[in-house]
């Protein structure tokens, strides 16, 4: 009960309300003081006056007194209730006033360093709920800006990261052709080309980020498919790469209709985005596997297991983020390649359909598993399938 009442004092409009109370309960209280002690001493001498009036008084003056005296009392009973209600108030309004006023202005202080692009500062928190709120809100708002910022700048730093290694080679294979050392051969034109394909390669991944970020710009074509078939393409398509790194490459699930709502080209996109990142994360010999359910009767999944290197718990949260790519060097954990926007696109293609992916590993060395949420559609409500 103490604790319920403590967390209702809390309330600004509790304080508010009791404020008012006080303000009103101290003025009965000393409308009462008044009444009981202030008009005794007159009702003394009027009782006196009536007991022993002077001579030759009348009972019309006599009338008179009384009526003076009642007046009197009435009079300074309401003006000392007004007094004692009036500083009550301007000391309470006070107080209240004072701690809104602080805690505005640590507000807007705060505020306006959030404005001028500094992130670091914090409110401390106050006994009042609503202030306590706003300024737990607007510390949040803080640290998340704050963290935009950071990865503003580890964008800025992967993206020029990335281009340096091609356009460094770029650069040398021409200035060694340019100089006579290299001769323009079949060889050093398919080193070049493979420089300007990865140029390319992250161009398109930014365009990608770019378009899934802004949703206005995304066109989806919404169609009923057999996710089976769509899984069936993405391992048919990642057949080369996992025979060119070793990696057995398997599709598991059950060979009935799972019928979902998505686009399948964005689809594809995703499910060749989660094949290629699991083989390339996972040692020769070890097997990468596709996988398609119907979690329920509104949900299918298709997923891809591998037995790699795994993800670290505290990098989990962290791997759908533009350019994460994981904590370096730690632990003997080398960072992930890539401009890490891979699963972040996917992410938000997903999501884009109506969906969600999730991604899980129980530690470095143990796997991962990547999985794509879809709405599930039943067979006998699937004439628009494509």
């Amino acid at each position: 009960m103490w604790s319920t009442l403590r967390t209702g004092f809390r309330h600004l409009g509790t304080r508010l309300l009791l404020s008012y109370l006080a303000v009103i309960l101290v003025a009965a209280i000393a409308g009462i003081v008044a009444a009981l002690l202030l008009p005794v001493t007159r009702y003394q001498q009027l009782m006196l006056e009536i007991m022993h009036p002077p001579r030759n008084t009348s009972v019309v003056a006599m009338d008179a007194v009384v009526a003076r005296a009642i007046t009197q009392a009435v009079i300074w009973h309401v003006t000392l209730s007004l007094v004692v209600a009036v500083v009550v108030s301007i000391v309470l309004a006070s107080y209240v006033s004072t701690a809104l006023a602080s805690s505005i202005e640590r507000i807007k202080v705060v505020s306006g360093y959030l404005a001028t692009g500094h992130y670091d500062d914090r409110l401390p928190g106050d006994p009042i709920a609503e202030i306590n709120e706003l300024e737990s809100n607007l510390n949040a708002l803080a640290r998340a800006l704050g963290q935009r910022r950071d990865r503003r700048k580890l964008a800025i730093a992967s993206v020029g990261h990335e281009l340096r290694t091609p356009l460094t080679a770029l650069r040398a294979y021409l200035d060694a052709v340019r100089d006579g050392v290299l001769p323009m051969n079949t060889d050093v034109i398919d080193r070049l080309d493979y420089a300007v394909l990865r140029l390319e390669r992250m161009a398109a991944d930014l365009s990608a980020l770019a378009s899934v970020e802004d949703g206005s710009a995304l066109a989806l074509d919404l169609q009923v498919v057999n996710l089976r078939e769509i899984a069936n393409k993405a391992m048919q398509a990642a057949k080369g790469a996992s025979e060119s790194r070793g990696v057995r490459l398997m599709l598991r699930g059950s060979s009935d209709e799972v019928l979902v709502r998505c686009d399948p080209v964005r689809l594809g996109e995703v499910l060749d985005n989660m094949v290629g990142n699991s083989l390339a994360h996972t040692p020769a010999g070890r097997t990468v596997t596709i996988g398609v359910e119907a979690v329920d009767v509104a949900n299918a999944r298709v997923w891809v297991a591998d037995e790699g290197e795994g993800i670290r718990p505290e990098d989990l949260p962290h791997v759908t983020e533009p350019f994460f790519r994981g904590a370096r060097e730690s632990a003997g954990h080398t960072a992930r390649p890539g401009m890490g926007l891979g699963l972040a696109i996917a992410d938000r293609l997903v999501k884009a359909m109506g969906g969600t992916l999730t991604v899980q590993s129980e530690g470095p060395g143990r796997g991962t598993v990547v999985s794509a949420y879809l709405t599930r559609v039943r067979p006998d409500s699937s004439k628009e399938r494509s």
